[in-house]
């Protein structure tokens, strides 16, 4: 009974220790690597983009190639999802001086990862 009536408490003073300014602080943090994982997402569709457009040759020509663009967003959507584990992880354990850069690590993994199970998954059908 006691580990039972140490929980409690023990989360009342996790839930104590939570100020307005590091809540902020965290959910600007988490804004910041969503921003990247939305940003690394429409990166690699834009890359992606300009490889297919090559390879087409000179003069090529599509009023849907933009499509490549709006399905980078989605993805960077998925991606967002799949980081925000590791997003919460990096800001409650690393230090501080370190969290943006392992934020982006973070954003780049998940960005590729969905990225490449989409190509993937498409490629097998």
């Amino acid at each position: 009974t006691a580990s039972l009536t140490m929980f409690p408490s023990s989360l009342r003073a996790s839930v104590d220790g939570i100020t307005w300014k590091r809540f902020r602080r965290g959910a600007c943090f988490m804004l910041f690597g969503s921003a990247l994982c939305i940003g690394f997402s429409i990166a690699l569709s834009w890359l992606e983009m300009n490889v297919h457009i090559a390879n087409q040759g000179p003069g090529y020509r599509n009023e849907f190639i933009g499509m490549y663009l709006v399905v980078g967003l989605l993805f960077g959507q998925f991606s967002c999802a799949l980081a925000f584990p590791a997003h919460a992880l990096i800001y409650l354990k690393a230090p501080r001086h370190r969290t943006k850069w392992y934020a982006a690590l973070a954003s780049l993994i998940a960005s590729t990862c969905v990225w490449l199970f989409f190509n993937l998954a498409g490629a097998l059908k």
